[in-house]
């Protein structure tokens, strides 16, 4: 068994899976979309349980997207080019398990100011490992930017100093084959939408940390994203969404089904405490909550992969 949990990130949803699944619609007819991809662990649980179970839980064809270009070249890397990432991580493993905890500390600035002051190129190698390393390395293992685009977390003096299992980036490339990927604001996906598909939405949520780019996501976001919402449902296109329980938020989803949960938040917390967030799941379909096959829970710690052997073997699926 291994981990989906690849890069800390703020609002991830490991905690909330085995709430959120049972949301998910039992079948998709179209397309499966997800333009807030994050730390992308929703569709690596639905990509995995597809690849072992053989139940079309992505639908006929899926896509995700983000705007944040190193975390989407990031996936870009995992998919296409995992062995040569693998590779150069391993390296600079080596290379940081080797130093004492000062030079470590230089070594970060040192990658931090490369990614800063390199232009992401969609398939760049090098900078997907220094996006992992200063994610992984970095205080709370908090991805945030300043109003240049700057990633700006501090030095996290890290005990922990392994950045990868290559199973885990292999295993993830093999799901990342099944979606196509794009860089873009969430409204120029949205608008591709048609009658089928369902979209999968997390946004950073009302009012939280949302530093994720150099523009944020204020209410005039929260707000042209219910707008596309509105036109989503009127376009026969059934959509799940996440955010924080506010009333600003309830008021803007008035007018779809609004579910009520209570979510564990670790990241920033010391010492692996958490405290506890209520969020909601708004959805424009009737929600069947029972869990079947398609809906599994993968365990704590982190995210695992479905074990192939827990699942009849299916026609005309590899295993």
């Amino acid at each position: 068994m291994s981990k989906m949990d690849l890069v800390p990130w703020a609002g991830k949803k490991t905690p909330l899976l085995p709430q959120l699944l049972p949301f998910f619609p039992l079948s998709i007819t179209g397309k499966y979309l997800e333009p807030f991809a994050g730390s992308a662990v929703v569709f690596l649980n639905r990509a995995i349980t597809s690849i072992y179970t053989g139940i079309p839980v992505l639908g006929h064809g899926s896509e995700i997207s983000d705007i944040n270009r190193r975390l989407m070249n990031w996936l870009f890397v995992v998919k296409h080019s995992p062995e040569e990432f693998i590779a150069k991580t391993i390296e600079l493993e080596r290379i940081l398990k080797g130093k004492s905890d000062d030079d470590r500390e230089a070594l970060f600035y040192q990658l931090r100011e490369e990614m800063n002051s390199i232009d992401t190129t969609w398939g760049d190698v090098d900078q997907a490992v220094r996006f992992l390393f200063l994610i992984k390395m970095c205080h709370c293992g908090l991805y945030r930017v300043n109003k240049d685009g700057e990633f700006n977390v501090s030095w996290g003096y890290r005990k922990n100093l392994e950045l990868i299992i290559p199973e885990n980036i292999r295993e993830c490339s093999r799901a990342l084959a099944l979606t196509e990927l794009f860089c873009c604001d969430f409204e120029e996906r949205l608008k591709a939408a048609v009658a089928g598909d369902f979209v999968y939405l997390d946004p950073p949520y009302d009012n939280s940390f949302t530093a994720y780019t150099s523009g944020g996501f204020f209410r005039t976001d929260q707000k042209r994203l219910a707008d596309a919402c509105k036109s989503l449902n009127a376009r026969g296109v059934q959509f799940m969404l996440s955010n924080s329980d506010t009333v600003f938020i309830r008021d803007l989803y008035k007018d779809f089904n609004i579910h009520e949960v209570t979510v564990a938040r670790k990241i920033g917390r010391k010492h692996g405490a958490a405290n506890t967030a209520r969020e909601v799941i708004v959805t424009n379909y009737n929600t069947h909550l029972f869990r079947p096959a398609a809906c599994t829970v993968l365990p704590e710690p982190g995210l695992s992969l479905v074990n192939a052997a827990e699942y009849p073997r299916q026609p005309g699926v590899e295993q």
